[in-house]
């Protein structure tokens, strides 16, 4: 059994935080073959720097660092990674993230997932509940399982789904360039509309415990922070993929398909709901840790 994986990290100026997420990732304790592909973006900090010469001498039997001549982007930066990548399957990383370590005998979860795929080839990929560390603790609230169709209507796709190499398009452009926002969900839906090419099914493994941790911090130069048209974005998603998307809307062209996936994406309370139906508490305990409150113009009105 091939059960081998490649993780694929970007990274630009973010040193100290890189050096905690390899040091997670060899601390799974793996029991399978896995190799770690730094794709650096020109980064320019000299703490940088130093940090990503001493993760390649601290961990040269498994590092493979690639340092791009000019500032790529992450998608690109995530493209020559992925196209590096020697072994089945496969995870993406933030730099600023990391791995959740198990503590004593446990099985990590990624040989969980690598497994489950293996045998389940009806599975498109893995992904787990997330817990945020840094500025805010608590599970996002996208924790709970989601289905081919949520997936498209732009549920959301983690950046670290376990996925097989061979669902990858065949291009060299897995992350597309003009995606400039929700490359996650872009990439994903893009394994789904490979399989779906392939007449393979797209069910989605989701493990409960929170085995990825999501980092919230301020930098101004967080994708998340930029001011970029989401229905532009949906819209070269679902053209690139529209194979997939008109088995759910046959009738609709690629920009009414975008205008539907945009208007049905769930709001913070939809998502918090569809939690509920998976994990009441789990919902009720998030509701809480973001001091949620249900607000009506009809709570004066003595409506029941």
């Amino acid at each position: 059994m091939d059960f081998s994986i490649s993780f694929v990290i970007t990274n630009y100026n973010r040193g100290n935080m890189l050096v905690e997420l390899v040091d997670s990732i060899v601390q799974q304790n793996l029991t399978c073959e896995f190799e770690i592909i730094i794709v650096d973006d020109s980064s320019f900090k000299r703490k940088t720097k130093k940090s990503l010469e001493f993760i390649v001498r601290k961990y040269a039997d498994v590092t493979k660092l690639i340092i791009n001549k000019c500032n790529l982007g992450v998608q690109k930066s995530r493209n020559i990674g992925l196209n590096l990548c020697k072994f089945k399957y496969i995870q993406v990383l933030d730099s600023d993230d990391r791995l959740t370590v198990e503590k004593g005998s446990k099985t990590p979860y990624i040989l969980n997932a690598i497994e489950f795929l293996h045998s389940n080839p009806n599975y498109a990929f893995c992904y787990s509940a997330v817990q945020m560390f840094g500025e805010f603790e608590g599970l996002t609230i996208g924790s709970y399982p989601i289905s081919e169709r949520d997936a498209l209507n732009k549920h959301h796709i983690q950046t670290s789904i376990v996925f097989r190499k061979a669902d990858l398009s065949d291009c060299s452009e897995h992350y597309h360039s003009e995606i400039r926002k929700w490359q996650d969900w872009s990439f994903g839906v893009s394994i789904l509309n490979n399989r779906y090419k392939k007449n393979l099914q797209n069910r989605i493994k989701y493990f409960p415990e929170a085995n990825f941790m999501y980092r919230i911090h301020s930098a101004d130069d967080r994708i998340s922070n930029y001011q970029i048209s989401e229905f532009d974005m949906t819209l070269i998603t679902i053209t690139n993929n529209i194979e997939i998307f008109s088995s759910y809307y046959p009738e609709l062209d690629a920009h009414e398909i975008a205008k539907l996936v945009v208007s049905n994406k769930p709001c913070r309370l939809l998502d918090l709901l569809h939690m509920a139906r998976y994990s009441l508490t789990q919902a009720y305990n998030v509701a809480q840790e973001r001091g949620y409150v249900l607000e009506s113009n009809t709570l004066s009105c003595e409506v029941p």
